[in-house]
């Protein structure tokens, strides 16, 4: 502390020669060298006053100096702790970063809450390791679900038989989702593993163009050589022009991000294990040659011409020679006896292989671990691949999608029921918006019985509770929203082919439709598990009406 001692010091030369300047000015005609009385009292005073100030500088930095030796030592003490918390940080990571273990393997004859892959031993997983079953809705959250997925015009649909308008609230909100969640989840695991890397299993069962199975396979492995742009054209430079795609998936500016470690190769790349299974044998070519001309095989991008359902046999499906690949509501119904005759058939449809999904894991997917990402869609025949699944097959899946329809095999089939089967193999389900998501297990509403075209997320909480958290985080937050926002600029397409907004189809259909029995707020009746649709008398054809 020398620079302060030395400042004191200054100070006090500093009243000192004050005090001598005033006895010298106060003696103007200097005929004495001796002070008079009037001079020695003034220099009493200016000397009690530079006294006084000697003693308050040496009392502020008497009390001073513990001062700062207590900030000193208090800031010094945090950033210890500061640094102390960096340091656990690095080496004892938070749940949400934690590495996920992509090798994981379950066996066939446990249950999926009660082994866990570690290494290459099967340990149990302890009760923080499973996933929390999320609570049964309560009444209030039914009515908030209810007030963003209105039924009225589920039940117009219902009522006109009329389901191929697309007019339902679950086809609006539902028909072409954005998996937010799903996405903000892979962003964490590419960052958690970034210096483990592991194995990756996707499989798309009714690829079509393939641009959801590329999507796919760029979040599962981080790789910024996968590119949707690319793949477009390769798929046009095989077929032409392709078929329009309903919800845009063939848009080159919905990718997921790579972190920079990946895009410069400094990180090493999970291993990837993506199968595209396509049955229409047009579309199916274009991919082929998709994957070999972009070189992405070297990916593990694998296309298998063949369609999945309950067993495994011969099916026929269009060939659509006459027409661009990637088209889309057409599959197994549509070569069947009831569409075609025998004749027709030959000549417009080829025979496909079918495989049950039990059978085309155990005889195509290389890897023994997790199926990561399960995405069906085949055209009203969902739920057939799903029953073809078998629970050794589902307990290895941690993501699920898959579309629910008013044809094909779900036209006999109700939700709740495939629903719960889910449910007992560890899966909670959703539908699932653009960013929304609303609860279907244990959340389940009546009118949801109203079979509509409409898409399902569902996440294995055993195998990965934290993305199973992460998507009832989604939910919760979805009920605290206004309706979604596809109700404000889409609107309605009516039964004439007029396009409607929205908001005044709804109050119609309520005032229409306000007492049907779908519409009591009773909890009983909102949570009835089946609908029965009541036979309604067939209305005339009409010259001038739209036949339908």
């Amino acid at each position: 502390m020398p620079r302060k001692r030395n400042r004191i010091a200054n100070v006090s030369s500093a009243s000192s020669y004050t005090g001598t300047r005033g006895g010298e000015d106060s003696n103007d005609n200097m005929s004495s060298s001796i002070p008079t009385t009037s001079s020695n009292a003034e220099m009493t005073s200016v000397s009690r006053r530079s006294k006084k100030k000697s003693l308050f500088f040496k009392v502020v930095v008497i009390c001073f100096i513990p001062l700062l030796a207590l900030v000193h030592m208090f800031s010094t003490n945090t950033e210890k702790s500061r640094v102390s918390e960096l340091v656990n940080e690095l080496t004892h990571p938070s749940p949400q970063e934690k590495e996920i273990d992509h090798s994981a393997a379950y066996s066939s004859n446990d249950s999926p809450a009660e082994s866990k892959h570690n290494g290459d031993a099967l340990v149990p997983a302890s009760a923080e390791q499973q996933g929390k079953r999320p609570e049964k809705c309560t009444h209030d959250e039914l009515l908030k679900i209810r007030h963003q997925l209105p039924p009225e015009l589920c039940i117009l649909n219902l009522e006109r038989d009329t389901p191929y308008l697309h007019q339902c609230s679950l086809t609006i909100a539902t028909k072409c989702p954005k998996a937010t969640w799903l996405e903000e989840y892979y962003q964490e695991m590419q960052r958690a593993t970034l210096n483990n890397p592991k194995q990756f299993v996707g499989i798309s069962v009714g690829c079509n163009k393939g641009f959801d199975a590329i999507h796919t396979l760029r979040m599962g492995t981080y790789n910024d050589q996968i590119s949707k742009a690319d793949w477009k054209v390769a798929m046009e430079s095989k077929s032409g022009t392709l078929h329009h795609s309903v919800c845009r998936q063939d848009s080159a500016s919905d990718m997921f991000t790579i972190l920079p470690a990946f895009q410069n190769k400094s990180a090493t790349r999970p291993v990837g294990e993506m199968h595209c299974v396509e049955p229409m044998p047009k579309t199916f070519d274009s991919l082929e040659y998709s994957s070999r001309h972009l070189n992405y095989n070297k990916y593990g991008f694998h296309v298998t011409n063949a369609a999945i359902s309950k067993e495994s046999g011969i099916m026929y499906f269009p060939s659509n020679t006459d027409e661009n690949s990637g088209v889309e509501n057409q599959g197994l119904a549509t070569c069947t006896e009831e569409h075609m005759s025998k004749e027709d058939r030959e000549k417009k449809c080829k025979p496909v292989n079918v495989y049950s999904l039990k059978d085309f894991v155990e005889q195509k997917v290389q890897s023994k671990g997790p199926i990561h990402i399960l995405s069906i869609d085949v055209e009203g025949f969902d739920c057939d691949v799903l029953y073809g699944a078998g629970k050794e097959v589902l307990r290895r899946v941690e993501y699920l999608e898959f579309e629910y329809n008013w044809m094909g095999s779900w036209a006999k089939v109700h939700l709740i029921d495939v629903v719960e089967t889910l449910d007992e193999t560890g899966f909670t389900c959703y539908w699932a918006g653009i960013d929304m998501l609303w609860r279907i297990t244990d959340c389940w509403q009546s009118f949801y019985d109203i079979h509509a075209w409409s898409n399902v997320a569902c996440v294995n909480r055993n195998t990965v509770p934290d993305l199973a958290n992460k998507m009832e985080e989604k939910f919760q937050a979805s009920m605290q929203k206004q309706k979604p926002k596809q109700w404000y600029w889409q609107g309605i397409t009516g039964e004439n082919g007029v396009h409607y907004p929205a908001r005044p189809v709804i109050m119609m259909a309520r005032a229409k439709h306000g007492k049907h029995e779908l519409m009591s707020k009773d909890l009983d009746k909102m949570t009835q598990r089946y609908f029965a649709k009541k036979e309604t008398k067939k209305k005339k054809h009409v010259k001038g009406r739209k036949k339908k």
